[in-house]
């Protein structure tokens, strides 16, 4: 969930850099750096949304043994990806 907040910060730090400041400076473009922004959060949002979306994977191992006393024991492993 992180990611899609940090996109949508970006999206819209981008936008006010593109739109809203209108700061002459002969160093930096200020709108090419907003649309940088905005590309950039915006890859942010869908690889985010993705990732929320895709199905989570698990592995889960199950192991059967007897301890010393000749009693059952099962030892249960979740893996999550």
């Amino acid at each position: 969930m992180k990611s899609i907040g940090t996109g949508i910060v970006l999206l819209v730090v981008g936008a006010v850099l593109r739109l809203a400041i209108n700061l002459p400076n002969p160093v930096i473009d200020l709108g090419t750096v907003g649309v940088i922004l905005m590309i950039g959060g915006f890859v942010y949002l869908a690889v985010g949304i993705l990732l929320t979306l895709m199905p989570k994977q698990s592995i889960t191992t199950v192991t059967n043994s007897r301890d010393a006393q000749g009693r059952n024991v099962s030892t249960h492993r979740v893996d999550e990806r």
